[in-house]
This record gives structure tokens, sequence and C-alpha cells, in this order.
């Protein structure tokens, strides 16, 4: 709940949509209207957001045979391209770039947002949570695309090093 009057142009969740799962994959969408549309993720660097007014997306997560659904509630979300800014990822935000902003929020407003995650597919069975131990979520840490090198450079010397055996 807002404290005091302030003035913002995001507050909010975001979703990072990896470039070499997604890219060119084919993703469901529903619009917050309910409206459906069938499309894909931008194969090349998208300029413009290539997903507006968004309530939720649906797509297969790498070639797994698993199925990935994202629901999001409180707002509106959109989607950008983050390749045009160097990262490697397409971005759901909220709070659509069209709206005017900055946009106020008053003494006692609440944001509240939420994003749920669905999987179906060929998911592996969750091992059941013991109680009074909260739940995790535990994501693999085994790389499925070769790394790239990384170079640090000063005026003094260059270091050379890859992440496979950089220890810090």
């Amino acid at each position: 709940m807002a404290r005091s009057d302030f003035l913002r142009n995001r507050i909010g969740l975001c979703i990072l949509h990896p470039i070499t799962e997604c890219a060119g994959k084919p993703v469901a969408i529903e619009h917050v209207n309910g409206s459906l549309e069938q499309g894909s993720f931008p194969r090349d660097i998208s300029p413009h957001q290539p997903f507006f007014d968004l309530r939720s997306l649906s797509y297969e997560v790498a070639n797994t045979g698993i199925s990935a659904r994202l629901e999001m509630e409180g707002d509106t979300f959109e989607m950008e391209d983050q390749r045009n800014w160097t990262d490697a990822s397409f971005k759901t935000y909220c709070t659509p770039l069209a709206l005017p902003l900055p946009h106020p929020v008053k003494t006692g407003d609440r944001v509240e947002q939420s994003v749920a995650l669905s999987l179906s597919g060929n998911v592996r069975p969750i091992l059941p949570v013991n109680l009074g131990r909260p739940p995790q979520l535990s994501i693999s840490t085994t790389p499925v695309v070769t790394l790239p090198p990384i170079v640090c450079a000063s005026r003094v010397m260059v270091v050379r090093s890859t992440l496979r055996n950089w220890t810090g």
C-alpha cells in the first residue's frame, strides 16, 4: 500500500524468455479482452514490441515436450525484444508504453500483480514437500548451450578466460 503520493512509470513484474529457446518459435497469446492469437516470437531482432495487451502466453519449453503457460494479472502486459539493448531475452513487462507517463499513485493505493506458471506435457513429478518446510523451485544448472569466452581488458593487461575454467 502506498504511504504517500508519487509518480511512476512502471511498477511491476517482468518475465524474461530466453532468445535461443524462443526466437522464431510459436506462442499462443491470450489478450486482455479474451481474444486468442497464434503467433511466433520474432526470429530477427524486432524494433517494436511483438505483442501487446497480454493476459497469458503459452509455448513449448526448448523442444522438451513441456508446455509453459504464463498467466499475468493486475496490469496489462506487453513484450519487447531485449536484443535491441544487447540482452538475450524477450521481456514481458507491465504498464504499456502507450499509456501516458508518469502515472500517479495516491496514498493508500495498492499495486498488486501476479504471474502464474503452469507446466504440462513431459513434466517430471514433483516430490512432496516435508511438513513445515517451505516449497522450493529448482532450476537445472546444467548448461544447455556452449558459453562464449569472456575477455576482461585493462590498459595494463588482457585476461582471457571461459566460464568453464573461470574460478572468480
